[in-house]
């Protein structure tokens, strides 16, 4: 799962690949503003397959790696 939301975030942001880890923050280390977090979450969103009202790999501070965490247990949740 996180090969796959990096090349979205690496598409997205124009980034490099190896700057997109478990520890990176999408603000701090890759560089993004609040209309990246939007276009992520289109992205994600469309590449991905679920319709998310509130991405937690835009809205989290903190680390891909939780950001990631978050998202999984999202969509566990929303399969019921």
């Amino acid at each position: 799962m996180f090969e796959k939301v990096r090349d979205i975030i690496v598409d997205t942001l124009s980034c490099e690949l190896e700057d997109v880890t478990m520890e990176a923050t999408l603000a701090e280390d890759l560089g993004a503003d609040s209309l990246d977090a939007v276009e992520l979450n289109i992205a994600l969103e469309e590449q991905l397959g679920h319709t998310i009202h509130t991405s937690p790999l835009t809205q989290y501070n903190g680390a891909l790696g939780a950001a990631l965490f978050a998202y999984q247990k999202y969509l566990k949740e929303q399969k019921g």
